[in-house]
């Protein structure tokens, strides 16, 4: 649903930020073509799909991504937490999910998506309002000589920097109260 979030905020941004209407390649992780929920929506989307299984495949998928950035001047888009948390709660960034901006040499823009989780949750009893926060852009001179570890744990720590514990519980954690 993320993905959705975004592309709503970047085609509806706040006057008070520089997020024009941006075009956005996503990378995904390759189970995602077997949710049922989500396949037919990433496939209208341009999105290039990883095997996290196979490394070599996976770099050639990134390859490919950052070339099709690169010229139709569009801007990539990874989830570095590589899975969504079970409690909504932002989970450690991986390391791995920076090497392509170290070798695109394009800038990492973190975001903070705030109260997206448990938005498909269909039996919740209002409406969420979720929040996208774009923030300054992180330029790759100030990274390209750092460890991939240091820009993940410098990027989490950005979008923690705003980032607000969800309002509503998870489906896991509702079971739970009704058992």
């Amino acid at each position: 649903i993320d993905p959705a979030v975004i592309l709503s905020a970047l085609k509806n941004p706040d006057p008070s930020t520089d997020s024009e209407n941006k075009r956005i390649i996503f990378i995904a992780k390759e189970e995602i073509k077997k949710d049922k929920k989500f396949c037919g929506y990433a496939d209208m989307i341009n999105t290039f799909y990883i095997n996290r299984k196979d490394p070599r495949q996976s770099l050639k998928t990134i390859d490919n991504a950052i070339l099709e950035a690169k010229s139709s001047k569009r801007h990539l888009l990874i989830f570095p937490e590589g899975t969504r948390s079970d409690d909504g709660e932002v989970k450690e960034f991986k390391s791995g999910a920076f090497k392509f901006a170290k070798k695109s040499c394009l800038p990492i823009v973190p975001v903070t998506i705030n109260n997206s989780f448990g938005s498909t949750n269909l039996n919740r009893k209002k409406r969420l309002r979720v929040e996208v926060i774009f923030h300054k852009a992180v330029k790759p001179k100030s990274f390209m000589h750092s460890e991939n570890k240091g820009i993940a744990l410098k990027i989490e720590k950005i979008v923690k920097s705003s980032w607000v514990k969800p309002e509503i519980s998870s489906f896991k954690q509702k079971k739970d109260v009704i058992k």
